[in-house]
Formats: C-alpha cells, structure tokens, sequence
C-alpha cells in the first residue's frame, strides 16, 4: 500500500494479525499495531510475529477499536471487521475456525462494525492517510458510501481472486499520501 518509506499501520480486529504482519514482511520500515477484544486472538498474534520475526515492529493490544489511540497516529488503517449476518450461509469450515465474535454482526445492523470504526476515523489518521476495510460479499458499495459521509473519497474498490468486490480503499478528499 503506496511508497511511503515509513508508515505506522493500525490493524483494527487484528485477529491473528494476519494482515498486519503480511503488510510489515512487505515494508521494512513500517510499524503496526493490531487492536482486537479477544485476549486468545492476541497470543496467538504475538506468537504469529515472532515467528514471522517481526515482534520489533508489531505490536498488539487489547481493545475496543481505536478509541485508545492518540490523535493523527495512524497513516493506514485496516481492518477485516465482522461482516457476516447472522443466518448468511458461509464457505465450509468458517464457522469451526473463526470465532463469531470476529465474523458475526448484529442481526439488525451489518454496518455496525465500519461506523463505529468511521467514527474515529477523522480524529486517528493523519494527514494523507487512507484506510482498507475488507467487506462482505454486496457490501462494498454500502461501505464505500459510508466512507464517502465520513468525508473519504474512495480511491479504488478491488475484488477478490473470485471477482467480488472485497476491498473498499479510502483517503480523504484531496489528501495525498499514502493510497
């Protein structure tokens, strides 16, 4: 993600920190935190990073979204929120491994999860920076146009290897940098 030759990355619902420390093996020079509510996910992140030997640069902490971080501390957010309604049918084997609480939305609210990750948005990143959420199958444009009200603009909206639009890339408006 760009060519800025450091960035400091923010992985919210890190999980494993899969994401995270597949972006920090590709940039050597950048730094990240992942954020999650699960402690169990956390070790298993930690473990993840030392393994990949990136446990200098990653770091991980419990949390509820960003509402921990300092001001314009972030120049990329990322974040694979739950995205999955109760009920939805999903690929074999998601269930066993993924824990609900990192795949299920409410019921009567799919977006849940992306507004109140929008809502801080403004406050956390800095100057040129951009976020990447990756979104449900039918939900890209949805997220895209919540991005779009918390004043983003959308610079690319890229599907998967099966042609689904799976990622919503954002920045603000006008703001070079790091997308």
């Amino acid at each position: 993600e760009g060519n800025r030759e450091q960035a400091d990355v923010l992985d919210l619902g890190t999980g494993s920190g899969c994401l995270l420390l597949s972006l920090l093996a590709e940039k050597s020079s950048w730094r990240g935190l992942g954020v999650d509510q699960s402690p169990e996910a956390l070790v298993v992140a930690e473990e993840n990073a030392t393994r990949l030997q990136l446990q200098d640069r990653a770091a991980f902490r419990i949390g509820n979204w960003s509402q921990s971080l300092p001001p314009q501390s972030v120049d990329l957010l990322i974040s694979n929120p739950p995205y999955v309604v109760p009920g939805e049918s999903l690929g074999r084997g998601v269930l066993e491994f993924e824990p609900a609480l990192a795949l299920l939305t409410p019921l009567e609210d799919p977006y849940f999860a992306y507004r109140a990750i929008l809502a801080d948005v403004a406050r956390i990143l800095r100057p040129g920076g951009a976020l990447c959420f990756e979104v449900g199958a039918s939900r890209a444009q949805d997220v895209a146009e919540l991005c779009r009200a918390t004043g983003l603009s959308i610079a690319e909206i890229r599907a998967d290897l099966g042609g689904v639009d799976r990622v919503v890339h954002a920045r603000f408006t006008n703001s070079p940098g790091i997308g």
